[in-house]
């Protein structure tokens, strides 16, 4: 199973720990004892005592506070302007592994003697660390070097490994200050070009900006396949997305001469950061968006053949849904099948929760990827 990559690479389990009680006293306003709290997380009374301890003092008191009550319970309180992200975020970007990913996303390119100047840690802890963190970097097909720190892989393979691993701390301006604003004046530019737009997570979006940025500002350049390039190139939205990225995003940081598969890869890019409900939308429902781009009637047609044939009763406006989520991934797969990894949290609450449901759907995928004309999937587990 998939788990979250930020908590993943860590080598040293105590961060794994301290992340793990944070989440469980999140969620639980009224607290528990620190034996209760041991239980839950399977570990011994002592090693807790000393985690909590630990984050008690590593916290900055402003922003979170662990507290053990005259009754022995131990709660959790943010300040108004904190959360649990915050305190993740806090611990994580003290860890060494959080530094080793931030000096490669900034170009710095250490050699295994700086970087131990740098991060004041041994040559041999510093190589143990980027081998640990490399296992699970596998997953993506990416790995890190160890003569000048950076990544090996595709540059859009590397480009998902970064977004999954900075999203799991929550906070869109984790590697940039302005990518939410610039998200949000994107997404208004675009619902004013278009009388139907795409329904799309702000959240995502800013992120995916401040990764994007972040590579083009070091010249890092994908390459896109020619029979997706051609593809793109035909949709009739692109023309507009363009022009609007230009005008409003790529002109405001004098982002130049860049290369016209990078437009064509945040265009089909966009499309990860969809999100398929409107329920948090006040005043505006399903019929005010569009979920994917104009495509091929047979693409479709394969698409809603499938769904029928599952012979369960869906309705129209999820059968729809499904639909555009899977013609949307067969455009995003042709960059990169890491696409299709589905979130570890999400993957995991599907799994237990609608367990029966999602065996089912991961059995119908069988026969339709490999009698498919159109879409070929590698990870069906996370796609169910």
């Amino acid at each position: 199973m998939l788990e979250n990559l930020s908590i993943n690479l860590h080598r040293d389990k105590a961060f794994s720990r301290q992340v793990k009680i944070l989440q469980v006293l999140n969620a639980a306003p009224t607290g528990y004892h620190p034996q209760e709290l041991a239980t839950l997380l399977g570990l011994s009374l002592p090693t807790v005592t000393k985690e909590l301890s630990i984050l008690s003092d590593s916290l900055p008191k402003d922003l979170v506070k662990i507290t053990l009550s005259e009754t022995n319970i131990v709660s959790i309180a943010y300040a108004p302007n904190a959360s649990i992200n915050s305190a993740i975020q806090y611990l994580g970007m003290e860890t060494l592994e959080f530094k080793i990913m931030t000096s490669i996303i900034d170009n710095k390119k250490y050699s295994i003697h700086r970087a131990t100047i740098e991060f004041g840690y041994s040559r041999s802890h510093l190589l143990r660390t980027i081998s640990y963190m490399n296992k699970s970097l596998q997953t993506y097909s990416v790995t890190i070097a160890t003569n000048h720190l950076d990544f090996i892989g595709t540059e859009a393979d590397i480009r998902f490994c970064l977004f999954v691993f900075f999203s799991a701390y929550g906070d869109s301006t984790i590697l940039d200050k302005d990518s939410p604003a610039d998200a949000r004046l994107l997404v208004q530019k675009a619902k004013e070009a278009n009388t139907k737009d795409l329904h799309y997570s702000h959240y995502r979006l800013a992120l995916w900006l401040s990764i994007a940025k972040r590579r083009w500002r070091y010249s890092y350049f994908l390459t896109l396949p020619p029979s997706l390039e051609r593809n793109l190139l035909e949709k009739e939205r692109f023309a507009i997305f363009s022009e609007i990225l230009n005008e409003y995003y790529l002109k405001k940081y004098r982002i130049i001469h860049l290369p016209q598969q990078e437009l064509l890869w945040i265009f089909v890019n966009a499309l990860h950061c969809l999100s398929y409900s409107t329920m948090d939308i006040n005043g505006e429902s399903d019929a005010d968006y569009i979920f994917h781009h104009t495509e091929r009637p047979e693409i479709i047609a394969e698409a809603a053949a499938f769904l029928e044939k599952s012979g369960v009763a869906i309705p129209p406006a999820a059968a729809h849904k499904i639909i555009a989520y899977l013609v949307n991934l067969r455009l995003l797969t042709m960059i990169s099948a890491n696409y299709e990894f589905a979130d570890p949290q999400i993957k995991a609450f599907v799994e237990t929760t609608f367990k029966t449901d999602y065996l089912s759907w991961n059995e119908w995928l069988k026969p339709f990827n490999d009698q498919s004309r159109f879409f070929s999937f590698t990870h069906l587990e996370h796609i169910a």
